[in-house]
């Protein structure tokens, strides 16, 4: 893994990034949303682990699940856009001051 050349544009990064955001999103209406985002946390950990033989530990990848999770649990007051194209990737992120 390049550590000095990394770019959040590998598809890899947001298939963690929108696989743990719909797993929680669809866990947390049948399970304790505390719960859910600890299962698809540990699933994100145990896919990393997997991915460890193989390819190499990325703790970016595990950033990305957290990521997921996180916008997920707090949609109602954040809301996370994101645009790309083959050159760029733009996120925006809308905060709620009330």
């Amino acid at each position: 893994m390049d550590e000095q050349n990394w770019y959040i544009a590998a598809p890899d990064k947001w298939q963690h990034f929108s696989g743990c955001y719909l797993g929680q999103k669809l866990l947390s209406q049948y399970l304790n949303r505390y719960f859910s985002a600890g299962l698809i946390a540990l699933l994100g950990i145990a896919k990393e682990y997997d991915d460890a033989y193989r390819e190499g530990w990325s703790n970016r990848d595990l950033l990305m699940d957290f990521l997921g999770i996180f916008a997920a649990m707090n949609q109602s007051k954040y809301q996370l856009y994101c645009s790309f194209d083959s050159q760029k990737i733009m996120l925006n992120l809308n905060c709620r001051l009330r």
